[in-house]
């Protein structure tokens, strides 16, 4: 049975599968490999864009993790309301979004189309009054609901970013990070039915056993540095990391679709983003803090830096679904783990066991083995040779078939 919604990747796009995959539709996804077409894209320039975006959210990523490390107090926790900043992180962005609108004049597309199939909303009638004033608002509701699902994932997952960076330092967050990787094949095959080959299958795997390993690594301390065990910290934060992963990936799918099916401008679908996890954010604040407290307790340059990266990282992050997609977003930020890594250890003097730099290796062998080119990873060794040095001495490549006895 043929899918009745469009399809979120169009031919001829960054990650377009090539003249020799079948027609993509949600629920038809191809299974040819995405990054295996990358060089050869036709829009280089897109392909540039895409590069400069993951790079601007490699930076992002590695500043945020950095910054709330920095914002932690001797004992561990936090001077200042998690939810407060989570508020402020939602409204900058949504003011950004809002301005990017009125400055490319496009602040009517706010709208949502909601004179779609009604024109006579369009040329109203003077006896229609008010009466029309709530059907465009009731019309107005109905299709901005759809963003606030991803906007309450958001607010619950950036709210888990604090409470992960409770029990494991900066580097450790990164590398477990990257269990979204798992988590969105996992939401794509089972949402949009986006098939994968069994090579991009056991890359997840082996990027799961990856994680498993940075158990061995137990010079990280959870954020109370007390007698605790780190094991038990890193327990923990593994457990808050998973569930943040889930609802990461849940929210990356569902924005994904949403921009590349919309039809609308990428800054006036995230103005409504924005707008409601702005109100979920101000609702949660509102709810937890302390009587006593205000919304700016605690607020120090350091924090107001990571709210500002934390804003930029979200708009960045927006682009990437509309020149990418959730992978190109996860591969960024698995990247920006070395990076966390070589800053951390001079900045806190995070010490880096055995099994994180084993974590290292099996991530980027992963990585390699889900974006790899499959006839690449299936080529025989001297072919990859011949094609690498094309000037090889025929002695230096056997080109002869393998003869067994």
């Amino acid at each position: 049975m043929e899918s009745k919604f469009k399809c979120p990747y169009p031919p001829g796009g960054l990650f377009s599968q090539g003249p020799d995959a079948r027609p993509c539709a949600v629920g038809q996804m191809s299974v040819a490999r995405p990054a295996g077409r990358l060089l050869e894209s036709k829009a280089s320039t897109s392909t540039w864009v895409v590069v400069g975006l993951v790079a601007l959210q490699i930076l992002a990523y590695t500043g945020q993790s950095i910054l709330v490390t920095m914002t932690k107090t001797p004992l561990g926790d936090y001077a200042y309301d998690a939810n407060s900043a989570v508020l402020l992180t939602e409204a900058i962005k949504m003011l950004i979004a809002l301005g990017s609108l009125v400055h490319a004049g496009q602040h009517r597309s706010l709208a949502l189309n909601v004179f779609d199939g009604c024109e006579d909303l369009r040329r109203p009638r003077r006896a229609q009054g008010c009466a029309r004033q709530v059907v465009l608002a009731t019309r107005l509701i109905q299709r901005s609901l759809v963003y606030a699902i991803p906007a309450f994932l958001y607010v619950v997952h950036n709210n888990l970013i604090f409470v992960a960076l409770l029990y494991l330092s900066a580097p450790m967050y990164q590398l477990l990070n990257n269990i979204k990787i798992i988590t969105t094949g996992v939401v794509y095959r089972l949402m949009l039915n986006r098939r994968l080959l069994v090579i991009q299958w056991v890359a997840l795997v082996q990027l799961s056993i990856g994680m498993a390993c940075t158990s061995l690594d137990y010079g990280t301390k959870g954020a109370s540095h007390s007698a605790v065990a780190s094991s038990s910290a890193w327990c923990r934060g593994l457990a808050v990391m998973i569930f943040l992963a889930i609802c990461s990936s849940l929210a990356g799918v569902y924005t994904e679709v949403l921009i590349k099916t919309s039809g609308l401008p990428l800054q006036a679908g995230n103005s409504w983003l924005y707008g409601y996890s702005t109100l979920a954010s101000a609702m949660a604040f509102f709810w937890c803090r302390p009587a006593e407290r205000h919304l700016l307790d605690g607020f120090t340059p350091s924090v107001w830096a990571m709210v500002l990266t934390n804003s930029v990282l979200g708009i960045v992050i927006s682009f990437i679904f509309k020149h990418g997609d959730n992978i190109v977003k996860l591969f960024g930020a698995s990247l920006g783990v070395l990076f966390t890594a070589a800053v951390s250890s001079h900045l806190f003097g995070t010490r880096t066991g055995p099994g994180l730099w084993v974590g290292y290796a099996l991530t980027a062998s992963s990585l390699c083995l889900y974006y790899g080119d499959e006839q690449l990873l299936c080529s025989i060794d001297s072919d990859v040779v011949s094609r690498c040095l094309p000037h090889t001495s025929a002695r230096c490549v056997d080109e002869e078939e393998p003869k067994f006895i």
